[in-house]
């Protein structure tokens, strides 16, 4: 029956597209996604949905953008979008230690929906930021 189901999720070749995509990025946004993949947006969020529901991917709301990452690989994710954004990683450390939302996104000049995922995110890689994101730095303050 799992094999079944894992053989469901990767048989449409836009599927298998975007596992690879998330394998080779760590994390992609889905405007990348978008681009990268030339499909229609229609399409897309239709096969990234059967991704979230089936449990190989998943999603966090980061400032107005939506990321996806490969489930397992959070590690790998953080650290594509901190090359890429030097406010996430102060806003992850902040959520880590637990700062509510509308206190970070006051700080850092974010809305609360902008940080939706995050905090489970934070809460789950909490003892491994310094190992993804380096040394303490607070770029808000």
């Amino acid at each position: 029956m799992v094999v079944m189901e894992v053989i469901f999720v990767e048989e449409h070749p836009l599927r298998a597209r975007i596992l690879q995509l998330l394998r080779e990025h760590g994390a992609v946004y889905y405007s990348e996604l978008l681009r990268s993949l030339e499909a229609s947006r229609a399409t897309l969020s239709w096969h990234l949905y059967v991704l979230l529901r089936e449990g190989r991917v998943g999603a966090i709301r980061y400032r107005r953008y939506t990321i996806y990452y490969l489930r397992g690989r959070e590690l790998e994710a953080v650290r594509s979008i901190a090359g890429r954004d030097r406010l996430f990683c102060s806003v992850l450390r902040d959520l880590a230690a637990g700062a509510r939302p509308e206190e970070v996104a006051a700080r850092y000049g974010i809305s609360v929906r902008g940080l939706e995922g995050l905090r489970e995110l934070a809460r789950r890689l909490r003892g491994r930021l310094d190992e993804v994101c380096g040394e303490e730095q607070n770029v808000g303050e």
